[in-house]
């Protein structure tokens, strides 16, 4: 049988001896399968707005894997469906050749899989190296990025701090003149170290971090003056570090790297 106008537009009169049912069904499977690319492509490019909120490879993959899942999870099997049932009613396609399979339907979506694709690789791989772009042009400077390079020249270590007569382990860092200043990092409190705390001869001095301010001494400004035990010597405490500065690693004590004449 052969019709010249499109499959929507058939009725049960074109079909004689189908089962209504079984029609209807067939037009709820073809009006959906029909809408299914589209919707497809709507989902695919929503899933953009995830691109620079992950970032990254991952970020610019998930408009594939999204755009893939909803294709062979749904669209794909309803269009197989759409097909079998379409061919069992005898149900021309859209050229008004009887249906033979829907080879047609098959390369259609094929082809818009692959272009698709495609569009999603190209347009991820784009927003990936504009990504690795302007990370590789932002300055190291200032806070966690200063800090970084700073880092290789802090020497870290393990300071035994005497609290109430026992001592405790915590990890310190002996760091060289312009530590914090290259980190460009400003005290909570107090001071950082002075060109001569870093001679031999100087009285110890010491910079905590936040959080061991607000551990050992409750977050006072008085701790700024006391003496605290530090590898079995007396270091004056000098200043506090701002919160969230524990460079090198996790640091909670600095002191001067001490240099010899």
């Amino acid at each position: 049988m052969s019709l010249n106008r499109s499959p929507e537009s058939l009725t049960l009169a074109d079909l004689p001896g189908v089962d209504p049912a079984r029609f209807d069904e067939w037009k709820v499977l073809r009006r959906r399968a029909t809408r299914a690319p589209l919707y497809g492509v709507v989902i695919w490019a929503s899933a953009f707005v995830t691109v620079p909120v992950v970032g990254g490879g991952v970020g610019w993959m998930l408009p594939i894997v999204f755009w893939f899942t909803y294709m062979f999870v749904y669209a794909i099997p309803l269009a197989r469906a759409e097909r079998k049932l379409g061919a069992e009613l005898g149900v021309p396609d859209a050229l008004g050749l009887p249906a033979t399979g829907g080879t047609s339907r098959t390369k259609r979506v094929i082809k818009w899989i692959l272009i698709v694709w495609a569009i999603s690789v190209v347009l991820g791989l784009i927003v990936f190296v504009v990504q690795l772009m302007s990370s590789n042009r932002k300055p190291a400077s200032g806070g966690e990025s200063a800090a970084v390079v700073a880092e290789p020249s802090a020497a870290a270590e393990l300071f035994a701090v005497h609290l109430q007569d026992a001592p405790t382990a915590f990890q310190g860092a002996r760091v060289p003149a312009q530590f914090f200043e290259a980190a460009g990092v400003k005290p909570q409190i107090g001071r950082f170290f002075l060109p001569g705390e870093y001679d031999a001869a100087a009285a110890p001095v010491v910079v905590m971090s936040h959080d061991a301010w607000q551990r050992l001494y409750g977050g006072k400004f008085d701790a700024l003056g006391r003496a605290i035990q530090i590898n079995g010597s007396a270091s004056t405490i000098i200043g506090v570090a701002p919160a969230g500065f524990t460079s090198p690693g996790n640091t909670d004590f600095w002191m001067p790297a001490v240099t010899t004449k």
